[in-house]
C-alpha cells in the first residue's frame, strides 16, 4: 500500500507544480510582452518610428508598471536605463546590469522571450521575465521582476505538497486496511484448512470446515470437504475388507484344524473295511 501511493504522490506532486510554474511563466511572458509592446509604442509615437530608447525614463515605466502591475525595468545593453523601482537600485540592493541569462539568451541567443530564475544573495531566486526591445536603431531589453508571483509559486508548491502528503497518508491508510482484511480474508480459510489437515493426518477423518465465502477458496474448502468424505468411505470399505479377510482366514485355521483328527479315522475305517472284503464276511455292527 505504501510504495506505489508514494510513488504516485511523488509523480503528481511534480507534475502539478510543473504545471504550475509553467502557468506562471506564460503569464510572466504575456506581461513582459505587454510591457515591450507599451515602451516600442511610446517610442514609435514620439518619433513617428525613428525614436530611440534614450526617449525612455522613470516616468514612464511608473505608468508601464501600473498597467501591468508589475515592477519594470529598460536595460540598455548592459546599463539600466530605466526603472520603476528606482530606489532599489540607488540603495544597491538590486544589481545595475541585467541578469546574466537573460543578456545571453536577449542579447546573444536573440531569443524572442525568455525566463529566468534570478539568484539575489542568500535569499530565494526571483522570477525574471525579459523581452527585447527595439526602437530604431536603438535595442534594450525589459525585464520584469516577478518577485511576488515567485513567493507565491513558493507557498503555492508547499501547500499542494501538504494536500499532496494528506492524501498520500489516508491513501495508505485505507489500503492498509484495505490489505489487512482482504488478507484476513484469506488467510482464515487457509489458516482453517491447515488445522484440518493435521487432523486428517492424525487419523480423524471427521474433519470439517465451513464454508463462509463465494469465491476460490469456497470451491477449495468444498473440494477438501469431499476429499475427507472419500478417505472416510475408502477407510470404512478398507476396514470391511480387513474384516472379512480375517474371517476367511479364521474359517480356513477351523477347517484346518478340524481336518487334521478326522483324516487318521477316515483312513483307519478305510482299512477295516478292505480287510473285512478280503474276508469275505461284513463287519459286525
Amino acid at each position: 500500500a505504501v510504495t506505489p501511493v508514494l510513488v504516485l504522490a511523488v509523480a503528481a506532486s511534480t507534475y502539478f507544480a510543473t504545471q504550475f510554474r509553467n502557468g506562471v511563466e506564460e503569464s510572466a511572458v504575456k506581461t513582459a510582452t505587454v510591457a515591450q509592446r507599451l515602451i516600442e509604442d511610446y517610442v514609435a509615437l514620439q518619433q513617428r518610428g525613428a525614436g530611440s530608447i534614450e526617449r525612455i525614463d522613470d516616468e514612464f515605466m511608473l505608468l508601464v508598471r501600473r498597467a501591468i502591475d508589475e515592477d519594470v525595468n529598460l536595460f540598455d545593453g548592459a546599463r539600466l536605463r530605466a526603472t520603476s523601482e528606482r530606489p532599489l537600485f540607488a540603495s544597491r540592493l538590486l544589481p545595475g546590469r541585467p541578469p546574466a541569462d537573460v543578456y545571453r539568451a536577449i542579447a546573444l541567443d536573440r531569443l524572442p522571450k525568455t525566463v529566468v530564475v534570478e539568484e539575489l544573495g542568500r535569499s530565494a531566486g526571483s522570477l525574471v521575465a525579459a523581452a527585447p526591445v527595439r526602437a530604431g536603431a536603438s535595442e534594450g531589453i525589459v525585464t520584469v521582476p516577478q518577485t511576488l508571483r515567485q513567493r507565491e509559486i513558493e507557498q503555492q508548491i508547499d501547500e499542494l505538497d501538504r494536500r499532496v502528503l494528506s492524501a498520500a497518508v489516508m491513501f495508505v491508510v485505507l489500503g492498509a486496511a484495505l490489505g489487512y482484511w482482504m488478507a484476513e480474508r484469506i488467510a482464515d480459510p487457509v489458516n482453517r484448512l491447515t488445522r484440518a489437515t493435521r487432523r486428517i493426518a492424525r487419523g480423524d477423518l471427521d474433519a470439517r470446515i465451513a464454508t463462509t465465502s463465494s469465491d476460490e477458496l469456497r470451491r477449495l474448502v468444498q473440494d477438501f470437504n469431499r476429499m475427507a468424505d472419500d478417505l472416510k468411505k475408502q477407510r470404512a470399505n478398507l476396514e470391511r475388507t480387513q474384516r472379512l479377510e480375517a474371517w476367511a482366514e479364521m474359517a480356513r485355521q477351523v477347517a484346518h484344524d478340524i481336518k487334521n483328527p478326522l483324516t487318521p479315522i477316515q483312513l483307519s475305517a478305510e482299512h477295516a473295511q478292505r480287510v473285512n472284503i478280503d474276508r469275505g464276511r461284513p463287519l459286525s455292527p
